[in-house]
């Protein structure tokens, strides 16, 4: 009795345990959290086993570093100590050799010891400083923050360079992490970026909704309804503007730690970094810098993603409204081939006339037409050389008793049978 009681409050402890689990997953799903937790864990895992292999060797090599730079600039100080030794004894022995009162002869020496002072001194002071310079300059610190930026940097592929894995565990240990994190990083930033995405068309959306309650007596007959946005349909200068105002938040927050730097090198940091350029020319030098730096970055490759992915959705709908347009071409050719730009006696390529199409389009839309890629191109060519070699033998009889209208684009057509014969080339 009492191993059947036990293993039913066990059964009941798991089963509310594994429901606990699941209110938090499903509530993490809902607000798009699980990405982002997981993304933390994955860096500061990352960071971890960095910093195990890399601290310790780096330590070492640093020590071993300033051991023989010590030894270098010892041995460098004491051959222009000997220098100046001698060119003080030369100097006291040509004193003692001229003629001259005592008192005279003791002012000169006097003069030369403070100057003999004087160059120890100094020398002493700037091996010194260069000994520091060039420990500095060797000096990587790979504290646990320094490691989760490295491993930011891996995944994200920026890489600035400032900070590299000296040993073979932890050179293995960046090809593996990297054949990981950045399959990871790019799905987390299209959800980012699509997460970001649904806000701007949500601002706008209430934007657009105070508009209409200021102005509702003035409604333009144009106006954009927001309420059928879709993916491709909002504009790109709204996608740049979010870029900018980013970069420039970004910068302005980064210089409260890094309050050495000017507000344009702290602004063409995070461009570098928005871009993947990663030039490492200007990078962080305080470990809190390193670590608050990691956010904005992330949050700027998101956006950067989400324009990129916002042109390609364009470029596509552009590539099926011009197939659309093609369409329409046909139908007026149909009617009357004179106000159809399919006019076989025409001298122009068929690209020049696609976009002559194009020239009916907004500006944005005629700027992408161009960025459309060969095997593109090559379809709307194979598309409209295939309309204009096609006539309706059978169903346009008589010009006159042809309407726009009565033509049925390609998307209405009802499915037909391969034995019947419409169109004859």
């Amino acid at each position: 009795m009492r191993i059947r009681r036990n293993c039913r409050n066990f059964t009941i402890w798991l089963r509310n345990r594994l429901a606990f689990f699941n209110v938090i997953f499903n509530t993490m799903s809902k607000f798009h959290l699980f990405s982002f937790v997981l993304l933390i864990v994955y860096t500061l895992i990352g960071g971890a086993v960095f910093y195990m292999f890399e601290s310790d060797h780096h330590q070492q090599q640093h020590f071993n570093f300033n051991v023989t730079n010590l030894n270098e600039k010892n041995e460098q100080t004491k051959r222009i100590l000997d220098h100046l030794r001698k060119v003080f004894a030369l100097k006291m022995w040509k004193v003692g050799r001229q003629a001259g009162a005592m008192s005279t002869k003791f002012g000169r020496s006097r003069a030369i010891w403070k100057w003999y002072e004087q160059n120890v001194e100094n020398v002493t002071e700037f091996c010194q400083s260069t000994n520091n310079q060039q420990s500095n300059k060797a000096a990587v610190d790979w504290s646990f923050w320094s490691s989760v930026y490295y491993a930011v940097t891996v995944y994200t592929t920026i890489g600035y360079g400032d900070m590299t894995p000296s040993t073979t565990p932890g050179k293995i240990l960046t090809m593996i992490y990297a054949l990981c994190g950045i399959p990871l990083i790019c799905y987390i930033l299209q959800d980012w970026g699509f997460q970001l995405l649904l806000s701007a068309r949500y601002l706008i959306k209430l934007y657009d909704k105070m508009i209409d309650r200021l102005f509702s007596k003035w409604k333009k007959k144009n106006m954009l309804n927001i309420g059928w946005l879709e993916f491709g349909d909002l504009p790109i200068s709204v996608a740049l503007l979010m870029v900018i105002f980013l970069l420039c938040i970004s910068a302005s927050m980064f210089l409260i730690w890094e309050d050495e730097l000017t507000y344009f090198e702290s602004f063409y940091f995070f461009f570098i970094s928005f871009t993947t350029i990663g030039f490492g020319d200007i990078v962080p030098k305080y470990r809190i810098s390193m670590a608050m730096c990691i956010v904005p970055v992330l949050m700027g490759l998101a956006t950067v993603s989400m324009t990129i992915n916002l042109v390609q959705s364009k470029i596509e709908r552009l590539f099926e409204n011009v197939k659309r347009n093609i369409e329409l071409e046909y139908q007026k050719k149909q009617i009357d081939p004179n106000k159809s730009l399919m006019n076989v006696e025409s001298d122009e390529d068929v690209m020049t006339r696609l976009k002559h199409i194009g020239d009916t389009m907004s500006f944005e839309s005629r700027f992408l037409f161009r960025m459309l890629n060969r095997s593109q191109r090559r379809l709307l060519e194979e598309c409209w050389d295939r309309r204009v070699k096609t006539a309706n033998a059978a169903s346009q009889t008589v010009l006159l008793n042809a309407e726009e209208e009565s033509q049925t684009s390609i998307e209405m057509q009802f499915p037909r049978r391969n034995t019947y014969v419409y169109n004859a080339e």
